[in-house]
């Protein structure tokens, strides 16, 4: 199992750009969206499939991946090859219907965070500040 990523990313974020990737479908835009406002004036949204991702994710570094569970056909997967490409980036998987044995999966395959989909931007915004700067608790329970 992967240790957590003790470093933050940046001591000021809020003067500091973030790029983050979305994996997901480029059709489904409700999570896109909700991402996008959760992150404005932090950070730019790339988002890409799970064959783009595959076969470009060594081109650019990105601080945060976060992975759409509901669109990507096998996370664990997914997730591995992430980590290998991208060791300092924190990935972050949402869902739909969060469970114990997809959240178990995510971590050990290296994922950070397993979210639900449905949290609001600002709870979100709260969230990913705080696991890009390295303040967050692996053990505490996800919103």
């Amino acid at each position: 199992m992967s240790q957590p990523l003790k470093r933050p990313f940046h001591n000021n974020l809020e003067k500091c750009p973030v790029v983050n990737l979305l994996i997901s479908d480029r059709q489904e835009h409700a999570w896109a969206h909700v991402l996008t406002e959760a992150l404005s004036s932090l950070a730019t949204l790339a988002v890409i499939s799970e064959n783009e991702a595959v076969e470009h994710i060594g081109q650019s570094t990105y601080d945060m991946i976060l992975v759409d569970a509901t669109v990507v056909q096998d996370v664990p997967t997914l997730i591995a090859q992430m980590r290998e490409r991208q060791p300092d980036a924190r990935i972050v998987v949402g869902a739909a219907d969060l469970n114990w044995e997809v959240a178990r999966v995510v971590f050990r395959a290296g994922g950070l965070e397993y979210i639900d989909k449905s949290t609001s931007p600002q709870d979100l915004r709260g969230l990913l500040i705080r696991l890009l700067e390295g303040q967050y608790d692996p053990f505490a329970l996800s919103l």
